[in-house]
C-alpha cells in the first residue's frame, strides 16, 4: 500500500517564496505601468505646446481659430466655413470651418483645434471637428475628436478658459488665456467637457514637479482651487490644501483620485 506523505516545511517554504515574488513582481509591473502612463500626461503637454506653436508660425494663427482654415483644407459646408453644416456635421475627411481669428478657442473651435492640427501633419490621427454633442460643443472622446491618452479614461481638451468658467471661484487666479484641459467626463456616456479627476495627488504633483513649478495655484500647470463647489470643478476640490494661491500645495497625504489639471499654454 503507497504511503502519502505531504509537503515538507521546505517545500511549502518554497512554494511561498515563489508565490512572493510572483505577486511582488506584477505588483511592481503595474507600478512601472502607471508611472510610465503619469510620465506621457506631462510628454503630451509639451508635444501638443510644440504642435500649437509650430502651427501659428506657419498659418499666422491657432488651430481651430484662423479664419481663413478652409483656404487650405476647403469647407465642411461647401460655402463658406461659417454655416451650421460646418459646426455641426462631424468631418471623416479634412473638411473643416473657419474660426474668428481672436486667438481664443470658443465654440467649435476647441474641436477643430485638433482636426487642424492633424490636417497640417502635426499630429497623428484624424479628428471628427465636432463636441460629442454638437449643438453644445461638449464632450470628448478619445480618438473620435480629441487625441487619445494613455492614461484611460482622460482627455485633453483645448479651449478659452473664460469659456469654461467666467468666474474665479472655483479656478485660481490666471487670467483669460488658452488652456489644455486634462481630466475624464463625469461618465463614460456624458457629453461635458471633461473635468473629473483622474490623478491621485502625488502623481499631479509629480507631473507639475517635472514639467512647471510644482506648485497647484502658480504657473503653467494647476489644478481646481481648494475648496471649489461648481459641479465640474468640486471633484478637484482637494487636490490643493488651501484657497490663497501663494500658498497651496498639493494635498500630498491624499492617497486616492483628486486631480485633474488645467495646463496653460
Amino acid at each position: 500500500m503507497r504511503k502519502h506523505h505531504g509537503f515538507s516545511l521546505v517545500e511549502l517554504a518554497i512554494v511561498l517564496v515563489i508565490l512572493g515574488l510572483l505577486t511582488g513582481g506584477i505588483l511592481a509591473g503595474r507600478s512601472l505601468v502607471r508611472a510610465s502612463e503619469i510620465r506621457s500626461v506631462g510628454n503630451d503637454y509639451t508635444k501638443y505646446r510644440t504642435a500649437t506653436f509650430a502651427f501659428k508660425d506657419k498659418y499666422f494663427g491657432l488651430p481651430g481659430d484662423i479664419a481663413n482654415a478652409t483656404a487650405f483644407w476647403r469647407a465642411q459646408d461647401g460655402d463658406d466655413g461659417l454655416g451650421t453644416d460646418c459646426t455641426d456635421i462631424a468631418s471623416t475627411t479634412a473638411l473643416t470651418c473657419n474660426g474668428n481669428g481672436n486667438a481664443m478657442l470658443e465654440s467649435y473651435e476647441r474641436y477643430r483645434f485638433w482636426q487642424q492640427l492633424a490636417n497640417a501633419g502635426l499630429l497623428e490621427g484624424s479628428y471628427a471637428g465636432v463636441g460629442d454633442n454638437p449643438a453644445s460643443q461638449n464632450g470628448g472622446t478619445p480618438g473620435y475628436n480629441v487625441p487619445v491618452t494613455r492614461l484611460d479614461p482622460a482627455v485633453f481638451t483645448a479651449l478659452w478658459r473664460t469659456s469654461y468658467n467666467s468666474g474665479s471661484a472655483d479656478v485660481y487666479p490666471m487670467g483669460s488665456t488658452n488652456i489644455f484641459h486634462f481630466g475624464k467626463k463625469s461618465s463614460p456616456s456624458s457629453t461635458a467637457t471633461a473635468s473629473r479627476p483622474v490623478l491621485r495627488t502625488e502623481e499631479a504633483w509629480n507631473i507639475d514637479s517635472k514639467f512647471d513649478d510644482g506648485k497647484p495655484a502658480l504657473g503653467k500647470i494647476r489644478t481646481f482651487k481648494h475648496g471649489a463647489t461648481a459641479s465640474w470643478a468640486a471633484g478637484s476640490a482637494n487636490c490643493a490644501d488651501n484657497t490663497n494661491s501663494e500658498l497651496a500645495e498639493y494635498s500630498l497625504a491624499l492617497g486616492d483620485i483628486q486631480c485633474a489639471l488645467m495646463l496653460i499654454w
